[in-house]
């Protein structure tokens, strides 16, 4: 499942986080760069997945099928986020569709995940992509612009129902109950869960802690290069250790922190990581938007074991028997893979 055991998102009510506390800074012991691991080769060996073709409903090349997060929960059922109404749908998985939801609830839908209990959350970026992306990509749902929306992280039940909202909607900030372009959600076995604010063309580069009440705890991370800093923390999954891996983008890197915020190492080899997915077994695929592929390797030692080629994604979910989900957000296609016989 794409955030481990863990693994998945917008109405009624909203809580307004208002309490502020002492930012976490990165420990004195982890300021020396922890050493790379993992490098990928040039050209590492193809993973032994085939696509199953035509899955789910998503059509190639149309702007209204822009694919954003993905998860998959402990049942094996599908979610995908997209950048139009309904944004939310939840499939079985062979793409049937059984249910949609949150429609004019997102400005520039991003993150997903879904929680142990099915509970699901999503983020709303809100300022759109990076000035240098497609002209095309620049699409922005009209509808939650002109209610006020956008900077926002909402949890919705299983049903669709939904349960919180955090951040002040259409108000971007760096305070404890702000956000500027959240990017990705994912929740701890204790009920916490964990915000990465921040894009390439915004000030916040950081992560938010939350009690499961979604009463601030604390933040850590600016921008720049060192560890625990960021640029575009795109990304969120925990491994089996219940560690928490940041697709640091910007900085082509992924970093792994405590659940207190403390650094405890990085991996190199997975370049540009857009999407993030960790099976129970610590398999780890990675989106990488830069030469558009997905690695698989190991969660543990950063090693990278294959890829996938021409796969154009950002988000990427994967369960426990080989199924792995990507939305490929410059093509528009929501494509299934397996693992080989």
């Amino acid at each position: 499942m794409k955030k481990l055991i863990t693994i998945a998102a917008c109405m009624f009510a909203s809580y307004g986080v208002v309490r502020s506390e002492q930012a976490n800074p990165v420990p004195a012991a982890a300021q020396a760069p922890a050493p790379a691991r993992g490098a990928v080769a040039p050209d590492p060996p193809a993973a032994p997945y085939e696509e199953v073709k035509g899955w789910g409903p998503g059509v190639a090349g149309n702007f209204d099928w822009e694919p954003a997060g993905v998860d998959v929960d402990r049942s094996g059922r599908v979610y995908f986020l997209r950048r139009s109404d309904p944004p939310i749908y939840m499939m079985e998985p062979s793409g049937k569709v059984l249910k949609t939801f949150g429609t004019a609830m997102f400005v520039w839908a991003h993150g997903l995940s879904v929680d142990r209990q099915g509970n699901v959350w999503a983020t709303d970026c809100a300022v759109g992509p990076s000035a240098g992306s497609q002209p095309q990509l620049q699409k922005l749902n009209q509808a939650a612009v002109a209610a006020g929306r956008g900077h926002q992280v909402y949890k919705f039940s299983p049903d669709g129902k939904l349960l919180m909202t955090i951040g002040k909607a259409g108000q971007p900030g760096e305070g404890p109950g702000q956000f500027h372009c959240p990017s990705d959600v994912i929740v701890a076995p204790d009920g916490s869960f964990f915000v990465s604010d921040g894009h390439e063309d915004t000030p916040n580069a950081r992560i938010l802690k939350f009690t499961k009440d979604g009463k601030f705890i604390k933040t850590w991370g600016t921008r720049g290069k060192e560890p625990g800093q960021f640029a575009s923390p795109h990304a969120l999954a925990f491994d089996s250790k219940g560690r928490l891996f940041v697709g640091d983008r910007g900085n082509r890197r992924i970093q792994i922190f405590d659940l207190d915020g403390n650094f405890l190492d990085q991996y190199t080899g997975f370049g540009s990581a857009s999407g993030i997915a960790i099976t129970a077994d610590d398999t780890i695929y990675v989106t990488e938007t830069g030469r558009h592929v997905l690695f698989v390797g190991d969660a543990k030692t950063g090693k990278v074991t294959g890829m996938i080629p021409d796969v154009w994604a950002e988000g990427v979910g994967a369960d426990n028997e080989g199924n792995v989900y990507v939305g490929e957000v410059f093509r528009h296609v929501w494509r299934k893979f397996t693992r080989k016989k």
